[in-house]
């Protein structure tokens, strides 16, 4: 009787570079239509949004609270000379605070932002601190011990990033949250760099959020404070 084997028969070479040559096209295309980096974007502009929404909240609660509110962490008679004064006009006492930590750009406190709106030089301020809600965060305003109860916020947050790409020249494009105010009427504005296409296209916050400033996210009281101009 006639016995037939039969022998196991594997993949050529060539039959399995087919087969990787199709997996690596497959995982090219699932990583094009995913896009991570994107969709990391996409999750720090939502921390954003949210952050700078509980933060008004918060400083809105200050306002209505409080007798005699203080934006710009300074005690009578000097309170709110920070801002900017009461006919919206930036003056030499005026500051901008950022929140991006001290202890990372040491010399910022000489720097002054270009392109602010108009001639006159407004001094940049930073913390070693930022994120305290007793007046020495990033934002100085107290509230801690100014509120009746427990402060809003347990901490004032910061940017997912927090990057100053040149502390001598600070723009728009840096990703920082920024804030300012304005004696009268007493207002405030903060503002952020937002990334994804989501967020600056798709759905452009840039230019839907009611601020005069097309390059940033813009919330607060009042939406003119820190004007029209990209850099600062």
């Amino acid at each position: 009787m006639n016995t037939t084997s039969t022998k196991a028969k594997g993949f050529t070479l060539l039959e399995l570079l087919i087969v990787i040559a199709i997996i690596a096209i497959l995982a090219t295309i699932i990583v094009i239509i995913i896009n991570p980096v994107e969709i990391l974007k996409r999750a720090r502009d939502v921390q954003r949004l949210s952050d700078l929404a509980s933060t008004r909240t918060a400083i809105a609660l200050y306002l209505t609270t409080v007798t005699d509110p203080s934006l710009d962490g300074q005690s009578a008679p000097d309170t709110n000379d920070r801002c900017k004064d009461s006919s919206g006009t930036w003056t030499a006492n005026s500051r901008v605070y950022y929140s991006a930590n001290e202890d990372t750009y040491t010399s910022i406190d000489n720097v002054f932002p270009r392109n602010i709106g108009d001639t006159t030089d407004v001094a940049v301020i930073v913390s070693n601190t930022p994120s305290q809600v007793d007046g020495e965060g990033w934002i100085p305003i107290d509230l801690g011990s100014s509120l009746s109860g427990s402060s809003p916020l347990s901490n004032f947050p910061l940017d997912p990033l927090n990057i100053l790409a040149d502390q001598d020249n600070i723009t728009y494009a840096d990703t920082v949250y920024r804030y300012a105010c304005r004696q009268s009427p007493l207002s405030f504005e903060m503002n952020a760099r937002l990334e994804s296409i989501a967020y600056t296209e798709t759905d452009n916050k840039l230019e839907s959020d009611g601020g005069d400033n097309d390059k940033l996210y813009e919330i607060g009281t009042r939406l003119d404070i820190f004007g029209s101009s990209e850099n600062f």
